[in-house]
């Protein structure tokens, strides 16, 4: 049987503590809703379904987030962009709900008031994460409820991009991102303060690789005589080797060349230099000055993974076989590669004349 007391003006307490089931009690304003709770609670241990609620209703979603950030996504590919998605994440209002109150309704409003502010693409890309954290704590922490996104619908995914260089915007953007000097006057020339931008902007259309790829790669990678570079651990989990074309090699080699300055500044100056990486650059560094690149040049709509696109579609003129051009990307799946190879009309019109 169920304990009701009366603990003072408002307040009742409901307790229900039976053989082989924790002890569960809750605080009611009226005798009536004690007594209902109970018997709700009373119900469910009798059908062998009750679940102690008590850790979902302790543990908000933004303390998920939080313990997540800790204990689970350094181990995970891409925590540099997962840790920013969690941080901004946290700063909604959807993190101060427990996980007891959150439900599909909640989730719904939360998606439809940050359609009015991004892009669908990116609110999927928020759901998914947030599931991936819900799931963990479901699996792992064993929190008991559902997972309420995965009773909400997703935005439709967002069509496939087809954004290629246009006209002279390869060459403006190589010279914006050349590095630049100091004019008679002491102030910077066009161009960005950072040497390594360049190279691998032009190396990213050159291979069609990854910027996280190439901003990984170390020189001990790099086998310029049997032109590749070899990467252990890629997005898609498998090793593969980059192709480089003779231009690659040429890039790779100006690299070679500016990597040995540093190494012959450090040693005359009595150091040792340890950064064996090919673009001794970072993530951020790379987005900040490509942003200002094209907002100099006034270019809109244009991505660095479209780089992406850019080289596979011109490495397709080469490589009719489409087993070859998945090796050259690194996609598992060759249908994979419609999303990357974006031919003109009137590159294809005219191979029909040939």
């Amino acid at each position: 049987m169920a304990c009701i007391r009366e603990r003072g003006k408002y307040q009742w307490h409901a307790e229900v503590n039976r053989k082989g089931y924790p002890r569960v009690s809750k605080t009611f304003e009226t005798k009536a809703d004690a007594e209902r709770w109970a018997r709700g609670i009373e119900r469910e241990m009798d059908a062998g379904e009750f679940r102690d609620r008590r850790p979902a209703a302790e543990m908000t979603l933004g303390a998920a987030m939080e313990r997540y950030l800790r204990e689970v996504s350094p181990q995970n590919k891409g925590h540099d962009v997962e840790k920013l998605r969690l941080n901004a994440l946290l700063k909604q209002k959807l993190a101060s709900y427990s996980f007891a109150a959150l439900t599909p309704e909640i989730i719904t409003q939360y998606r439809d008031k940050r359609l009015e502010k991004v892009r669908p693409a990116t609110v999927r890309r928020e759901l998914d994460l947030l599931s991936q954290v819900i799931s963990h704590a479901i699996l792992d922490w064993h929190i008991p409820i559902a997972n309420p996104i995965s009773l909400t619908r997703r935005p439709p995914p967002s069509k496939a991009r087809d954004r290629r260089l246009e006209s002279n915007e390869e060459a403006t953007l190589r010279t914006t991102l050349t590095s630049g000097g100091r004019d008679e006057n002491g102030a910077f020339t066009k161009g960005t303060r950072n040497p390594w931008i360049n190279p691998l902007y032009e190396l990213s259309i050159e291979t069609a690789a990854r910027r996280s790829e190439l901003l990984g790669a170390r020189w001990e990678d790099v086998h310029l005589e049997d032109r590749y570079i070899w990467k252990e651990d890629t997005k898609n989990g498998d090793s593969r080797e980059i192709p480089l074309s003779a231009k690659a090699v040429e890039i790779l080699k100006r690299l070679k060349t500016m990597h040995d300055q540093c190494v012959a500044a450090a040693r005359e100056a009595g150091k040792t230099f340890a950064d064996d990486r090919v673009f001794k650059t970072t993530e951020n560094a790379v987005k900040k000055a490509w942003a200002r690149a094209k907002a100099r040049e006034g270019i809109t709509d244009l991505r660095w993974h479209d780089l992406r696109h850019e080289g596979t579609t011109r490495a397709a003129a080469k490589l009719s076989n489409i087993i070859e051009l998945s090796a050259y990307t690194g996609h598992k799946d060759p249908r994979q590669l419609k999303r990357y190879y974006n031919p003109r009309a009137k590159d294809i019109a005219a191979k029909l004349d040939g």
